[in-house]
């Protein structure tokens, strides 16, 4: 008797398929129901390593990320990969505003991120949109992260303009 070859999805699923208390349902070879703690989730294979997972929430409302299988393991199966609630979310008209007010007032990157309940990422992103100033996606958050947005700003065009005239010269 031959041993069934596992589909791409199991072998890419396999620390989810193994990990206690997890019951899997596959329903393509790239598409798979998996249940865990009352917590159901979509799984759809996207290209490589990438999944796609899907949440339904309760309310009507879905969830949707794509990631590596192991950043799924870790926030869902394990709990140790603590992301904030809006993270890889839209940015609603609500958190746009908020963002806007909080820059007006020029609150720190820190602030901004813990009021959206999103990454200092998401933010610096947004912030260099708005801005102009690129280099704000390239800030480490230890060196910024409780300097108020203008001041930075400001000190990262001083510094680019000084990079840009030191090789004009």
């Amino acid at each position: 008797m031959t041993k069934k070859a596992a589909s791409p999805l199991d072998a890419l699923l396999h620390p989810i398929l193994t990990y206690p208390g997890v019951e899997v349902l596959s329903l393509t070879r790239t598409k798979a129901i998996v249940s865990f703690e009352g917590w159901v989730y979509e799984i759809k294979r996207c290209n490589g390593q990438v999944v796609q997972w899907r949440i339904d929430t309760g309310d009507g409302y879905t969830d949707s990320f794509f990631a590596e299988v192991k950043h799924f393991v870790n926030r869902y199966l394990r709990k140790v990969f603590s992301v904030p609630f809006n993270s890889n979310k839209k940015w609603t008209d609500h958190d746009i505003s908020v963002f806007d007010e909080m820059v007006a007032l020029n609150c720190t990157l820190e602030q901004i991120s813990d009021e959206l309940d999103r990454s200092t990422l998401s933010v610096k992103v947004r912030l260099a949109d708005i801005t102009g100033c690129f280099a704000w996606k390239y800030v480490e958050d230890d060196d910024y992260a409780q300097v108020p947005v203008d001041d930075v700003t400001a000190l990262l065009n001083q510094e680019l303009n000084a990079a840009i005239e030191r090789e004009i010269s």
